[in-house]
């Protein structure tokens, strides 16, 4: 087994931010907590194995977005980027 066991959940965090998605995708409440976590995830891999892990700059932007769209009160540009970058599947 060559890869770190965090690869393996990699379908189970895909899973979980589809459900979200479906369940409030018309206020994209689920974006924080989906980037936020994707940011996490992506910057312990940068730190752990000192290999850049990007995804911690594009989840990052969608976090970052996100919340200050929710702050806002409703969806706009980052909302709609995230949206997309997830159904695409975009993975970094």
């Amino acid at each position: 087994m060559s890869e770190p066991i965090l690869t393996y959940l990699m379908p189970v965090y895909a899973t979980a931010s589809w459900v979200a998605l479906a369940k409030s995708h018309a206020d994209g409440a689920w974006m924080i907590p989906v980037s936020g976590f994707g940011a996490a995830w992506a910057l312990y891999n940068t730190v752990t194995r000192k290999v850049l892990d990007a995804g911690f700059i594009t989840m990052g932007v969608v976090a970052i977005f996100a919340a200050l769209e929710a702050r806002q009160g409703g969806p706009s540009t980052g909302v709609c980027y995230g949206q997309v970058r997830q159904l695409a599947g975009f993975q970094s």
